[in-house]
């Protein structure tokens, strides 16, 4: 029986059942690994340094003039909606959404440390924008009984 398990265990390279529980093995190819996570993390740190760009006064004047002027930037003509998301991932860390009651609650955080506060009224279910005011319906339902359909405005 136990020279069935080998021959049922064993690959192609002819590895046999009690090779595979080998713990010698395994430590030296964990230890492997974490050589090569180590080797990759020290890479990932010695890139992000080479990324880190030092701006001069004058640049530093500049880019904060600019982003003193954003919505010009943002409402320009000349930007194109793939540009303007990319402004707003670049100013914007994260956007905290809770929704209390009837209200979506959104908190936003600058890269630079500021939040900014919102607070949108949720939407009822079918209420979209193609949705016609209940005022509008109520009108036209009372044209409707003074009024012939040929006088109705059609769309």
């Amino acid at each position: 029986m136990v020279q069935g398990i080998r021959n049922c265990c064993g690959g192609p390279c002819g590895r046999n059942f009690a090779d595979t529980l080998d713990a010698g093995d395994l430590e030296r190819r964990w230890n492997e690994r974490l050589e090569n996570v180590r080797v990759l993390e020290e890479q990932l740190a010695q890139r992000d340094a080479q990324r880190a760009i030092v701006l001069s006064s004058e640049d530093h004047q500049r880019l904060l003039a600019h982003g003193a002027d954003l919505s010009r930037a943002l409402d320009s003509a000349g930007a194109s909606v793939e540009t303007r998301k990319k402004i707003l991932r670049l100013l914007i860390e994260e956007i905290v959404v809770d929704v209390v009651d009837d209200k979506v609650e959104l908190v936003i955080h600058w890269h630079g440390g500021a939040h900014t506060r919102l607070s949108v009224k949720k939407k009822r279910v079918g209420q979209n924008r193609w949705a016609t005011d209940a005022d509008v319906v109520d009108l036209v339902r009372s044209l409707a009984r003074q009024l012939p359909d040929k006088s109705m405005p059609r769309p």
